[in-house]
């Protein structure tokens, strides 16, 4: 137990060197550099064959605003940095190391918070999502009418071939649906636009390292950000094979991260001490609140027998009905109000 405290301490100031490696880069490169209020976020890794596609694609402007394009190359050995930096404009957050796609995510997060940027948008390396469709992805969170918008690929067209996947992507909406209260058709889709406030709010209590689409989700839905959908084309990579590894690998780890991150959202499992105390205070709220109804209730249904049994007394023994039963609370409202009448 002691080992695995020692090695997880070691890793995760490992992690946060790593990090702190490619910002210092990232401020060399452009010192002082502020990014538009617009944020558009590739995480890449080994994607040299699909980058330059994907960047090529990218509109001139979103909705007739300004954005910066902020690619996140998860390290590796090839040269997707290399050709993402020979793009004019485009930021590059280079790791030294593999961190995952899950801590590229929440530098890219971090990143945003930290520059006051307004809204990000996400989308895939690997030339399975349209960068032409950034500004629909966006359109509810500039109308805001959402806060977390899902570019589906159910709603939209999805012309991938691989039917085990798409039956996956069913299944684990399904499960989120049933544990969120939700009505999603797409949960696993990288391609989102999200409001950074919302991000500000979560981003301490998410702890994925690879598998992070469904952690985001499920804990911006617990913590009552509105989430909606749009459709979108998803399409084959571009080139390549995809870094998730096999089907039903895939399945199973991101099973895990949906039922650990439930739980945690709804126990305080694995938070930290602030977000342990802010999610009991939630519950001694919710709590309150309903204890606050039930009492509202019974002092409603005490009013009611009150009131029942006054009319009872005062009209009782004119009313005797020929087996010498008293009148209903509702026999005798009526005749109070037809003796008020007369």
């Amino acid at each position: 137990m002691v080992n695995d405290d020692l090695e997880q301490r070691r890793s995760t100031r490992l992690r946060a060197y790593a990090i702190a490696q490619a910002l210092a880069r990232l401020e060399t490169e452009r010192p002082g550099f502020t990014p538009e209020a617009i944020v558009a976020s590739v995480c890449a890794y080994e994607e040299e064959g699909n980058i330059a596609h994907v960047l090529e694609k990218m509109p001139v402007s979103v909705n007739g605003e300004p954005y910066t394009t902020v690619v996140v190359v998860d390290g590796g050995d090839d040269r997707t940095a290399e050709i993402a930096r020979s793009f004019p404009g485009v930021v590059v957050i280079e790791f030294p190391v593999n961190l995952g796609h899950g801590v590229a995510l929440q530098v890219t997060y971090r990143y945003c918070v930290n520059h006051d940027v307004k809204y990000v948008v996400t989308l895939d390396a690997d030339g399975q999502n349209d960068p032409s469709e950034i500004p629909q992805i966006l359109a509810p969170l500039l109308a805001d009418t959402s806060d977390f918008v899902l570019g589906s690929r159910v709603l939209g067209v999805d012309k991938t071939t691989d039917k085990v996947r798409k039956l996956g992507v069913r299944f684990f909406s399904f499960i989120m649906n049933r544990m969120t209260n939700s009505h999603i058709t797409d949960t696993s889709t990288g391609y989102r636009a999200l409001r950074v406030t919302m991000l500000a709010d979560v981003v301490d209590r998410l702890r994925q390292q690879q598998y992070q689409t469904s952690e985001l989700l499920i804990t911006c839905l617990k913590r009552g950000w509105r989430v909606s959908e749009v459709p979108t084309e998803w399409y084959p990579r571009v080139s390549g094979e995809t870094k998730k590894g096999a089907t039903w690998t895939y399945g199973f780890r991101y099973a895990r991260v949906v039922f650990g991150t439930w739980w945690r959202e709804r126990t305080g499992v694995g938070l930290s001490f602030r977000d342990r105390e802010t999610l009991s205070s939630g519950v001694v709220e919710h709590a309150r609140r309903r204890l606050h109804f039930c009492l509202l209730g019974l002092l409603g249904f005490s009013s009611l027998r009150t009131l029942h049994t006054r009319i009872l007394r005062r009209f009782g023994r004119g009313l005797s009905h020929s087996r010498g039963r008293a009148p209903s609370a509702a026999q005798a409202l009526e005749i109070h109000l037809l003796q008020g009448r007369a």
